[in-house]
């Protein structure tokens, strides 16, 4: 690929990205946490909490990202105060 096209392609994504909006619950210090692998895909309608606490569980304590289209921080709470895991 040459470098004008690589140049266009840049220029093109740039003019289409959208930015995001951040919402952090808890804490924000740092924790040396040992994490297992979990994705758990939710969306359209009701959670299942059970597949939920297994996703915590899966942080061990540490960080998790939820990635909305479009919303708030709905699943904030859900996750911090409402759902008990450990």
């Amino acid at each position: 690929m040459n470098k004008i096209t690589l140049l266009f392609i840049l220029v093109f994504q740039l003019g289409f990205s959208q930015n995001y909006t951040e919402y952090v619950t808890g804490s924000t210090s740092d924790l040396v946490v040992t994490p297992d692998q979990g994705i758990c895909l939710m969306g359209g309608a009701t959670e299942h909490d059970e597949a939920m606490r297994w996703f915590l569980r899966k942080a061990n304590g540490g960080d998790i990202v939820v990635l909305r289209a479009s919303g708030s921080d709905g699943y904030n709470d859900y996750f911090y105060s409402e759902l008990v895991c450990f």
